[in-house]
């Protein structure tokens, strides 16, 4: 508006050629640079992958961000910038910092032709399970001189999600449970055979000399064994209290879900099926994964331990041992993670792992010297 006043006063009374000539570049430029914004504002596109990646603490992936222009112009100075949680560690980009302490907002500056993309591989390392993603994600556009700024509307968040999975904590005396998974009836001899079942007869191969049919192998004049009927699993039921004894959440809420974690991991390496029970609130119940096995199942189930937090309710353990009492399937052990150490009138075997990694209870002491 000044340089409106100026420029009447200078065409009516001093009638400067400099002055006139200068506002009038001045005014072209500024018409110029209307134009390249309102044009630049359409025709911006974010680049993100609709893609979750999965990951444990440590190690390392690679997302992709971009920024496309199609527009009829090139863009010679921008910044794409988003918030990613401090907890993950990048490579190859700027880390915006304010008064010399360092934020968690990531900073991607560009130069881009026109009707063309930019795009960058982004190396992340992250130390702490969680649901992560970019969030409040800007996109500023300048022109030749940065004698104007664009600002284009926040977005809350993009599509990438980074899903990284507890760590693994083994259980030290994992191998007391050995003796008590092995099928419907517990059995010192097999994981895969019931003993006390013969179903008929099939030929020698080396087995041990109780396992010869010994009248068959008269009858038939060479060695025969016995056939067994196989064991059906009936699973394995796998309870995670995370509340303190008291009130609140328990002070090695982390240690409790790794522990939870490796033991899911160990029952689908021995092939044998489980439930996960977990006293979050989740739907008005605790939060439950139905009894199945297989890499598919303990993915789930890493999944869900990756993205329990302190900000939502639990159930007490009273109520949670009540619920996962009257909702298990037919279960030949259950392990307690975490809690008091009450049993609740829990089916089969029980036993406990406190916050420390150890393992306890039930049959586990006599197996140990079995």
């Amino acid at each position: 508006m000044s340089t409106i006043i100026i420029f009447i006063w200078d065409l009516i009374f001093l009638k400067h050629p400099v002055v006139m000539t200068s506002i009038l570049i001045y005014y072209s430029y500024a018409i110029m640079v209307h134009y390249y914004t309102n044009h630049i504002m359409n025709a911006m596109q974010i680049l993100n992958e609709n893609r979750r990646y999965r990951v444990f603490p440590g190690n390392e992936a690679v997302i992709g961000i971009g920024v496309r222009n199609n527009a009829k112009l090139s863009i010679p100075n921008g910044k794409l910038s988003f918030e990613l949680s401090e907890t993950i560690e990048t490579e190859g980009v700027l880390i915006e910092s304010g008064d010399g302490v360092l934020s968690d907002r990531r900073v991607y500056p560009f130069l881009i032709p026109a009707k063309d993309s930019i795009e960058w591989r982004l190396s992340i390392r992250p130390q702490k399970r969680g649901l992560y993603t970019m969030e409040n994600v800007e996109l500023i556009v300048y022109d030749w001189f940065r004698t104007s700024t664009t600002y284009f509307p926040v977005l809350p968040r993009l599509q990438t999600e980074i899903l990284v999975y507890p760590l693994i904590k083994p259980i030290r005396n994992i191998q007391r449970l050995e003796r008590l998974m092995p099928g419907i009836q517990q059995s010192r001899l097999s994981y895969l055979e019931d003993a006390s079942a013969v179903s008929g007869v099939k030929q020698y191969e080396n087995e041990s000399f109780r396992h010869i049919h010994w009248k068959a192998s008269l009858r038939m004049q060479q060695l025969v064994a016995k056939k067994y009927q196989p064991v059906t699993h009936s699973g394995v039921t796998i309870c995670l209290n995370l509340s303190a004894p008291e009130r609140g959440f328990h002070a090695r809420f982390e240690d409790l879900i790794s522990f939870t974690a490796f033991l899911c991991q160990y029952m689908t390496t021995k092939h044998l099926p489980f439930e996960l029970f977990i006293n979050i609130y989740k739907g008005g119940r605790p939060l439950t994964l139905n009894l199945r096995e297989g890499n598919e199942h303990l993915a789930a189930s890493l999944t869900a331990l990756a993205q329990l937090s302190t900000s939502g309710a639990a159930f007490s353990e009273t109520a949670f041992l009540t619920y996962i009492k009257e909702s298990q399937a037919p279960s030949v052990l259950t392990i307690l993670v975490g809690g008091t150490g009450i049993r609740g009138n829990l089916q089969g075997e029980v036993v406990y792992v406190n916050e420390h990694g150890h393992l306890s209870g039930g049959g586990t002491d006599a197996a140990l010297s079995i």
